[in-house]
């Protein structure tokens, strides 16, 4: 998660509240007035907990240890899950984790540029590849219907939410109850699935991979209810596949 840093662009500072702010409260209750059709429930995660990846990989979680690197491991999680390749993490480092984080902004300009090695097995040994593969983000604001539509077509999405607990043995699954501690600082989390839970708050749950290890939540995944996503998520960004390879 990006340090809080007044003077760094990728921080978001966030003031402590014991409950919603007016503004958290009104995007919690304008939802879209054209519901998406496509619903009940959706994961992408499903094939990759019973079988390979389309081109024989297994997906792993993504571990970023104590460094501020989750929107790299966040847009290398998203290619890998598009693709069944492991990508060069590092491939996406821009030099501004060391201070507060890096963006998905940056992160689609790296894209463009250099693109992203994949991780070959030769000889029982993992080399990066020689051709680097694209993917690109299309930016857009916190909608659910955007979301289930990008689901719903197979696509995962990144999310930078505030409000994250992300150390091994809190709250995995989030709602607005149990995170009213609030965390500063926006954390980039890749969005795989929703149910629609119409008893749920919000009116349902959306499934998420950390990038903390399997440690975190289930395996490294967890849920965020509807009202949490609309509260506290900032902005997604939806996968464009580019030409392959670059």
């Amino acid at each position: 998660m990006p340090k809080t840093r007044a003077s760094a662009k990728a921080c978001v500072r966030v003031s402590p509240i014991g409950g919603l702010s007016a503004s958290a409260a009104k995007k919690l209750l304008s939802t879209s007035t054209k519901p998406f059709s496509r619903s009940l429930h959706v994961d992408i995660m499903q094939c990759y907990r019973s079988c390979e990846g389309p081109n024989g990989s297994s997906f792993r979680v993504h571990d970023q240890g104590g460094e501020e690197t989750c929107t790299s491991h966040a847009a290398t999680a998203v290619h890998e899950l598009l693709t069944g390749r492991r990508y060069v993490v590092e491939d996406l480092l821009t030099g501004a984790e060391a201070d507060c984080g890096s963006t998905m902004d940056e992160m689609t300009r790296v894209m463009r540029k250099t693109g992203q090695r994949a991780w070959l097995l030769q000889a029982g040994i993992e080399v990066p590849s020689l051709d680097r593969y694209s993917l690109t983000f299309r930016k857009s604001e916190p909608d659910l219907n955007i979301v289930k539509k990008s689901l719903s077509a197979g696509k995962p999405v990144v999310a930078g939410v505030t409000h994250f607990l992300q150390t091994v043995g809190e709250e995995s699954q989030l709602t607005l109850g149990n995170s009213s501690n609030p965390v500063e600082g926006k954390h980039s989390i890749v969005i795989t699935g929703f149910t629609d839970l119409p008893d749920g708050e919000g009116g349902g749950v959306l499934h998420v991979l950390n990038s903390h290890g399997v440690k975190w939540g289930g395996k490294g995944a967890g849920t965020i209810s509807y009202g949490f996503f609309l509260a506290y998520a900032i902005e997604i960004h939806l996968p464009v596949l580019g030409k392959r390879p670059i």
